[in-house]
């Protein structure tokens, strides 16, 4: 007769069913592949351009490949940086040569080892490849040498010191599937990661761009330990309003950007939670000053009017943002300042003692008579050929927030005698007609890391684009004094000193008048709170959900138990710490039980004592 194996019993029956709620409070029972419906529904609002980490450029393939792969040096909830594939990192005493441990517990989602020498890789083939040199120049071009001597070493030799970690949100690429492919083409693709989550397999990252889900799945290997959810879906979705419909209608589980109608329609829901956080992007007014390409080749048709500085700064004193805020946002953001937004604050601001442009119309008309911009008897503003000045607008036709902003900078420009013409235009024909520098004034979006080394580059003379869109800059700027400020920040490795040349650089920027910073919009975000729990904000305070700097925001989500009660957001510390606590004073509390259960037991097995008579 088989025997089967003893069952635990009364105490350590107990001790066994805490101690498995707690694994599947952790998430160590999160199976490989679970039925989609276990998964986070996130809705996708921007197009999915590549899953080649070296090549995507869309908000949604960034926030997705932030899930696939872990970075050399990461960054935790407050932006700081963190150990990612590297657990630590050092820098010479002259700041040029930066040297980092891979441990030898990191592994590839497929089980492989993951080693300093993917990295060294990685940066070669990078080097190697024309068009990704090309995109990466602003990386490679400052590496003088890549070393990896053996698994757990990675040694990077820069030209000269650098104070931005050059392995800061550093992808690497798995060498044992991708040698040999060709890294420069959008569809060269794998599912192997490092990160939390990875595609279920290589034919759903080749889907993208069909419109179809991209499914995610939690990796095993994760060297934090696997995410609580089985995985997570990107669902496409036409526009923010079939997105809200389908998070009520429960297909989708997450929804983000969210316009302030639509995140005030959902308030009040027992099943919909909301988030509003700070936000890392800023939304702009961008004039054309006379574009021209890294060579000084000028292209485009700007108006010649806006050549002039004072005719660009008299634009900015008309710009009343506090109603801008109030109409397009509904109170939704803050007022734009640099580059910089406010989530970063050792960089953010002007320069000790500048004054900001502010809403004043008789200041902005004093600018125009001074470039001899004088009103006719008509009261319009006349050109120096005599006829009447006027600016084309183009906004992008699927943004409707575009269309009030539109509205308010041609009240303002109208009360100064300027006309404006708007046109929309849809995305792409308004990439095409901005790459060619056929416009006036424009609506820009832009995101910010959290070095603002990137930031500074991509506004440096030698970033500017040419007419066929060839170049990384945003808006052809272009100014000798603030390249000489880039430089130099770029080697100053005194955080004080670097981040006051840094707020000097943009201070330079913001009087030039070329990218103007509208406002910094907060991140409206909505969630079903019946089915998802632990939403985790970067930075923690306050801070936003979606297209983080990492992966922090759906890392951290649980499903919620049956009768716990509607999620939320995670404040600090994080839902990982408070697991932790949980399972600490589970064992605790378990022991405790199991220690009085053992000791009433025992008594009642001891015998009674017999007085002799």
């Amino acid at each position: 007769m088989t025997r089967s194996a003893p069952r635990p019993t009364g105490p350590l029956r107990v001790l066994v069913a805490v101690l498995l709620g707690c694994l599947v409070l952790l998430g160590v029972a999160a199976p490989a592949r679970a039925d989609a419906t276990d998964h986070l529904q996130v809705a996708v609002l921007s197009e999915i351009d590549t899953l080649n980490p070296w090549l995507a450029t869309t908000p949604a393939a960034e926030m997705i490949l932030r899930q696939q792969y872990e970075r050399v040096v990461g960054r935790g909830i407050s932006n700081e940086l963190v150990p990612g594939l590297a657990s630590q990192w050092s820098t010479s005493a002259d700041g040029r040569v930066w040297t980092y441990t891979f441990p030898a517990g990191r592994v590839w989602s497929d089980g492989e080892p993951l080693t300093a020498q993917d990295a060294e890789w990685t940066l070669r083939a990078l080097a190697e490849d024309p068009v990704l040199r090309k995109a990466h120049e602003g990386l490679l071009s400052g590496i003088g040498g890549i070393e990896a001597p053996d698994a757990t070493t990675l040694v990077i030799t820069m030209v000269e010191p650098q104070a931005a970690n050059p392995a800061a949100d550093l992808v690497v690429l798995p060498e044992h599937v991708l040698s040999g492919a060709d890294l420069g083409d959008p569809s060269t693709l794998t599912s192997v990661g490092s990160g939390p989550f990875v595609p279920v397999d290589d034919d759903v990252a080749a889907a993208v761009g069909s419109g179809s889900p991209v499914e995610l799945i939690a990796n095993q290997h994760f060297w934090r330990g696997p995410a609580a959810l089985p995985g997570l879906d990107f669902v496409p979705q036409t526009d923010s309003a079939a997105a809200v419909e389908a998070l009520v209608a429960g297909e989708v589980d997450f929804v983000s950007p969210l316009s302030a109608e639509q995140f005030d329609s959902l308030a009040g829901r027992t099943d919909i939670g909301t988030h509003v956080g700070t936000g890392r992007s800023y939304t702009s007014l961008v004039i054309n000053p006379g574009v021209a390409d890294a060579e000084d080749v000028p292209f485009g048709d700007g108006s010649e009017a806006l050549r002039d500085p004072l005719v660009r700064q008299a634009v900015q004193w008309s710009i009343a943002q506090d109603a801008l805020i109030r109409d397009a946002l509904q109170g939704y953001g803050e007022a734009g300042l640099t580059l910089i937004p406010p989530v970063y604050p050792d960089f953010t601001g002007l320069s000790e003692g500048s004054e900001p442009f502010a809403f004043d119309l008789a200041r902005a008309g004093e600018l125009l008579d001074q470039a001899g911009y004088l009103r006719g008897d008509d009261g319009l503003r006349l050109g120096l050929d005599g006829q009447p000045l006027s600016f084309r607008l183009l906004i992008d036709s699927e943004d409707p927030t575009q269309t009030m902003i539109a509205e308010q900078v041609t009240s303002g420009l109208d009360a100064l005698g300027i006309g404006v013409e708007t046109e929309a235009l849809a995305t792409a024909d308004l990439a095409e007609r901005v790459n060619a520098g056929e416009y006036d004034l424009h609506i820009g979006n832009q995101s910010v890391g959290a070095d603002p080394d990137h930031e500074m580059l991509i506004n440096t003379c030698d970033a500017r684009r040419s007419s066929d869109g060839e170049g990384i800059s945003e808006a052809n700027y272009c100014n000798s004094e603030f390249d000489q400020l880039y430089a130099e920040q770029h080697t100053t490795v005194d955080p004080a000193a670097r981040a006051d040349l840094v707020r000097q650089a943009f201070t330079i920027a913001y009087f030039d008048g070329v990218i103007r910073p509208l406002y910094y919009p907060q991140q409206l975000s909505a969630y079903r709170s019946d089915r998802f729990t632990g939403f985790q904000p970067q930075p923690a305070e306050g801070g936003m959900i979606a297209y983080q700097n990492s992966y922090w925001g759906f890392y951290s989500v649980a499903p919620v138990q049956p009768d716990s009660g509607p999620g939320e957001v995670v404040p600090a510390p994080s839902i990982q710490r408070l697991r932790i606590a949980v399972l600490l004073l589970a064992v605790v509390a378990a022991v405790a039980v199991v220690g009085a259960a053992v000791i009433v037991v025992r008594r009642r097995r001891r015998k009674p004592s017999r007085t002799l008579e």
